[in-house]
């Protein structure tokens, strides 16, 4: 499966134009692949960017907590709290 198609089953990506979906599709030099129980994010990270969700799950937990406190699929968006206000994170993100 190319990116235009999984883009194309984004629900966020609805309102965009057949050429701006392309055009979204050709950063495929930004795309990051992570493996399961890899660590996206740390709890107290400050970063530069912003995660779309491409394909597969993401949970959120605490670093206190053992168990997730949220599960996120393909076309979420998360780490855009600390990516806006240039603050850490308060969750820790893994694949």
């Amino acid at each position: 499966m190319q990116l235009i198609d999984t883009i194309n089953e984004i629900p966020m990506f609805d309102s965009f134009t057949e050429s701006e979906k392309k055009m979204f599709s050709k950063l495929e030099h930004s795309l990051l692949g992570f493996k399961k129980d890899d660590v996206i994010i740390r709890e107290g990270d400050t970063f530069t960017s912003l995660y779309l969700l491409i394909k597969g799950t993401v949970l959120i937990t605490k670093a206190e907590l053992s168990i997730p406190i949220a599960k996120l699929s393909q076309g979420a968006l998360f780490g855009e709290m600390s990516f806006l206000k240039k603050t850490s994170s308060q969750q820790r993100y893994r694949k």
